[in-house]
């Protein structure tokens, strides 16, 4: 799981959130030119991570399985799943279970794909739709997947799905929702207010 914080590192690099999110500067997405040096600075850590997944390969050898239903993109298909459960596990946490059933999502036909696939995409668009300052929506996001990066499931152990695979995205998620919250609460007093100027 903490190979997750290398994508977010990444992130927080690349829309320069560590002088953004502090207030000493814009939060922006920087200049390719700028990625150069990004890259510098990540590459002892890309190392070290790339070090811990050769060591947890060997050391997990025996508990190894193929991706959920066999290869890399059904493992994909699946994930729609998993990431929707994940968010509703998150705002609502009740029955919550040591060992989650799911089962694989084998082709584009299984109407999973349509209903979880939709249901992700509505909700990235409305947050992002709502959100005032969409760059934080957008990190946040981005954040929340790529923290969960090396538990979706791409080399697969035998419980594709735990709880505790989003204790390092979850913050990711809480700043989409501080950011969506926000963006609504402002709609709502513009409206009450615009309806007040109208009684007037």
């Amino acid at each position: 799981s903490a190979l997750g914080l290398l994508p977010v590192f990444l992130v927080l690099e690349v829309f320069n959130a560590p002088r953004g999110m502090s207030g000493d500067g814009p939060l922006y997405v920087r200049p390719s030119i700028a990625w150069v040096g990004i890259f510098e600075r990540l590459a002892p850590l890309a190392a070290l991570a790339f070090a811990s997944i050769l060591i947890n390969l060997r050391g997990h050898s025996g508990t190894l399985q193929p991706p959920p239903g066999g290869s890399v993109y059904t493992a994909l298909l699946t994930d729609l799943e998993i990431l929707s459960r994940y968010l509703y596990n998150i705002a609502v946490p009740i029955q919550l279970s040591a060992a989650y059933m799911v089962l694989p999502i084998r082709a584009l036909s299984d109407p999973r794909v349509a209903g979880y696939g939709a249901l992700l995409a509505s909700l990235v668009a409305l947050t992002l739709w709502l959100a005032p300052r969409r760059i934080y929506a957008l990190l946040g996001w981005l954040w929340f997947l790529g923290a969960l990066g090396p538990n979706l499931n791409l080399i697969a152990l035998p419980h594709i799905m735990q709880d505790r695979y989003i204790y390092l995205s979850t913050p990711g998620l809480l700043l989409v929702g501080v950011e969506a919250v926000s963006g609504l609460l402002a709609r709502l007093r513009s409206a009450r207010f615009d309806a007040a100027a109208q009684r007037r």
